[in-house]
This record gives structure tokens, C-alpha cells and sequence, in this order.
């Protein structure tokens, strides 16, 4: 989610134990919660998120930048 040029990144994570001989099983939630700064050359619109193996990819684009050598016509009166 981005919201006057913060990310924010938020997550809850189960932890289950998955042995089959154990005395005692103990479930566990977690949960996290990032915020970013993001630049104001980013387009916004289009950060995409992917969570795979454990691993979470941010992907955040920047706009194309502006031509800096535009030609402007300037009126002499």
C-alpha cells in the first residue's frame, strides 16, 4: 500500500511445528510491518509484490524521465 509516498509492507506469519513425535506442539504467529520513503520519481500505480521460498521481491518502478532538452518557444513583444 502506498499512501502519500510511504510503502508500507505487512505480513503475519504462522509458525507450526510439523514433527510427528513430539511432546508438546506450540503454535506461533508473527507479524511484521516495514514503511518505506519511496522517491517521488516512482510510479506508484504500477509496484508489484511477489512472496516465494521465503522471500519477498519488491519491484518499484521509476517514471521515464523528462526530456531535458525540450524546445520551448518564447514570445518577445
Amino acid at each position: 500500500m502506498v499512501v502519500n509516498g510511504i510503502l508500507k509492507v505487512k505480513a503475519e506469519v504462522d509458525e507450526n511445528e510439523t514433527a510427528n513425535d513430539y511432546r508438546k506442539r506450540e503454535f506461533a504467529t508473527r507479524s511484521f510491518e516495514r514503511m518505506f520513503n519511496i522517491p517521488e520519481n516512482v510510479n506508484s500505480d504500477e509496484i508489484s509484490a511477489s512472496y516465494r521460498d521465503g522471500i519477498l521481491e519488491v519491484v518499484i518502478p521509476k517514471r521515464e524521465k523528462e526530456e531535458i532538452n525540450k524546445q520551448v518557444d518564447i514570445k518577445v513583444q
